[in-house]
C-alpha cells in the first residue's frame, strides 16, 4: 500500500508540507494521524501504514524541515512553532467533525501533546511512543548536544550528520540489524545542507523548551481518552523511566515495554504498533466506526 500511494503536498503554515494519505476521501473510517521524529519522516510509518490502512485513514506528515517537507520555514522549529505547524494542517487535512487517533514519537510527542491538550475534545485515542516531556529523565544523543552548543552547534552537524558519519550512527540506533535501503531512505535528506540546518535548529531549540515541556507535562492529567503508552526497553535516550512517568501523570494508560526494541519502535515492531493502535479505535470508537461483525459460519469456517 504505503510504495503505491502518491506523496501529497499542501501549505501549511508557511511550510510545503509532504504527507502520505491512505484514504483522503473516506469520511467513515476512523482516522490515524502518525507524527515522526529525528532524524527520520513519515517513511518510518510504512509498515504501520500497509496493516493498519485496512481499517483507518491513516496519515502520515514529513514534519517541517525534515523527509520531503520544505527543509528551509520562515520561523524557528521550535515546539510552539510546530504545533502551530501541525494545527494548520490538521485544519486542511482533516474534516473538523472527525476525531483523531494520534500515534507520536520521539519530538513530536511534545508538541503533538501540545496540541492535543488545547484540542481535547478533536482527539478520539493516542499512542506516545519513545518520547518524553520529563526532562530530568532524558538523556539526549551526542548529536542533539552538540547542536546546542551556541555559535558552533550548527557547524557539527553540518559537518557531521551526513554521509559515513551519519549512516553509521544511525545504524546503531537500531537494536536489530536494519537493511541498506532503510538506512538510504533515513540518510538522503540529510545530503542536503538545508535539512541539515533544520536538525540543528531542532537542537537549538532544545535550550528554550523548558517551559514549554513544563506546560504539556502540568496537562498530562486531563487527557481522559485511551491511551497507550508503547516503549522500546533498549532506548538509550527516552528509556524506560520516561514510559512509567506517562502512566503516571496520565491517568488509566497502558504501558507496554518491547525488552529487545530500541528507539525507533515503528521501524523495528511495526505490527505491534499497529495492532495497539487498532486495539484503541474500536474499544473508543463510536458505534458506526466498529468493524462488522464477521457471520458466525464465516468465524468457524476460519
Amino acid at each position: 500500500m504505503y510504495k503505491s500511494l502518491p506523496v501529497r503536498q499542501i501549505t501549511a503554515k508557511g511550510c510545503t508540507t509532504a504527507y502520505i494519505d491512505t484514504a483522503p476521501d473516506d469520511r467513515e473510517k476512523p482516522v490515524v494521524l502518525c507524527l515522526h521524529g529525528v532524524p527520520s519522516s513519515g517513511y518510518m510509518y510504512r509498515n504501520v501504514i500497509d496493516d493498519l490502512g485496512f481499517d483507518a485513514r491513516v496519515i502520515a506528515p514529513d514534519i517541517p524541515g525534515f523527509g520531503k517537507s520544505q527543509k528551509v520555514v520562515p520561523w524557528d522549529l521550535s515546539f510552539i512553532e510546530m504545533e502551530n505547524w501541525l494545527g494548520n494542517f490538521i485544519e486542511q487535512v482533516i474534516p473538523d467533525d472527525a476525531k483523531i487517533n494520534f500515534i507520536l514519537h520521539d519530538i513530536s510527542g511534545p508538541f503533538g501533546l501540545g496540541w492535543i491538550l488545547n484540542h481535547l475534545s478533536r482527539v478520539q485515542s493516542l499512542v506516545l511512543l519513545n518520547t518524553t516531556v520529563f526532562i530530568e529523565r532524558f538523556r539526549p544523543p551526542l548529536a542533539a548536544i552538540a547542536g546546542m552548543i551556541p555559535g558552533v552547534g550548527a557547524k557539527l552537524i553540518d559537518n557531521l550528520m551526513h554521509g559515513y558519519v551519519l549512516r553509521e550512527g544511525l545504524k546503531r540506533e537500531f537494536h536489530g540489524p536494519v537493511d541498506v535501503d532503510t538506512l538510504e531512505h533515513y540518510c538522503a535528506p540529510y545530503k542536503d545542507h538545508a535539512a541539515r540546518s533544520a536538525l540543528s535548529d531542532v537542537f537549538a531549540q532544545y535550550l528554550h523548551s523548558t517551559s514549554y515541556l513544563k506546560d504539556v507535562r502540568l496537562g498530562l492529567d486531563r487527557i481522559d481518552f485511551p491511551c497507550t503508552v508503547l516503549f522500546g526497553g533498549k532506548d538509550k535516550y527516552c528509556g524506560p523511566s520516561n514510559a512509567a512517568a506517562f502512566g503516571t501523570h496520565i491517568f488509566g494508560a497502558y504501558v507496554r515495554y518491547l525488552q529487545e526494541v530500541g528507539h525507533f519502535i515503528a521501524e523495528e515492531a511495526p505490527y505491534v504498533v499497529s495492532n495497539e493502535m487498532r486495539k484503541l479505535i474500536f474499544t473508543s470508537a463510536p458505534l458506526e466506526q466498529m468493524p462488522p461483525e464477521e457471520p458466525a459460519l464465516q468465524r468457524l469456517a476460519s
